[in-house]
């Protein structure tokens, strides 16, 4: 009997080791999609008129949040933490979002064929936890310039398309990927409450506020505590000290 559990046990971990090495491999041909992907020519949002011309990885940040098919949990994973998966989340369910992913940006700018399977059969049987750590990391900054620039659109009027809670969301996906993200903590629900403060919740429960100063005063948004009259920029390291002007009006939750 102890001889039966013992093998049991065994093939449980050779199991779990190879789903692991299976989901790093993913993410590390995501990884390859994106910069792929980042080295194509912009993207015109309007090839006649011409109004606004996005780079790759921002109009695939773009689209994916227009669809308003995914919560913030599920975005998180995607795009922003995928290494928090081993720790947190059911990776069979992690190796879908990395499936969808690589389908929204073959879908956005049309990747052919060869260079889609070359993809696929780059992988390795000598990958690891630490190297999903590694490409979890350069994930974030491979995406983070697009959030900002995405970020500082909305800000001049540029970007107009995105609602309330899409853009709670986009504020939950640069705090992901920003340099100050904790090992262990990041942003997975996304709720524009009744009078229109962006709430982030992260997986150990903890929410942050957002809010908008508007003019004559200051015209920015802060990072709150509903019982503190101390307030933070949200996005202090902006060049020329832009930061979000973000009118949030809605009440919903992802």
């Amino acid at each position: 009997m102890n001889l039966y559990w013992f093998l049991l046990s065994f093939a449980i971990v050779n199991v779990l080791a190879e789903l692991i090495q299976d989901y790093v491999n993913l993410v590390s041909t995501t990884n390859k999609y994106i910069e792929y992907a980042s080295k194509q020519e912009p993207v015109k949002a309007d090839p006649v008129w011409n109004v606004r011309v996005y780079t790759p990885i921002e109009y695939i940040i773009k689209r994916i949040l227009l669809k308003n098919k995914y919560t913030m949990e599920k975005l998180a994973y995607m795009l922003t933490g995928p290494d928090f998966a081993e720790e947190f989340q059911d990776l069979n369910k992690c190796m879908e979002y990395q499936n969808i992913l690589q389908t929204e940006i073959l879908e956005a700018i049309a990747l052919d064929y060869t260079v889609e399977y070359a993809f696929e059969t780059h992988t390795s049987r000598d990958l690891g936890v630490t190297k999903l750590i590694s490409d979890g990391i350069e994930r974030r900054k491979m995406i983070y310039p697009d959030l900002v620039s995405l970020i500082e659109s909305i800000n001049d009027e540029i970007e107009e398309d995105f609602t309330p809670t899409q853009i709670c969301q986009l504020i939950g996906l640069y705090k992901n990927s920003n340099d100050s993200i904790s090992e262990l903590t990041f942003i997975i629900t996304a709720k524009v409450d009744s009078v229109g403060h962006c709430c982030l919740t992260s997986n150990d429960n903890q929410t942050t506020y957002y809010k908008l100063i508007p003019p004559p005063t200051e015209n920015i948004v802060v990072e709150f505590f509903p019982d503190y009259k101390e307030t933070e920029l949200l996005l202090p390291v902006l060049p020329k000290n832009k930061n979000i002007d973000v009118h949030l009006s809605e009440t919903d939750e992802n």
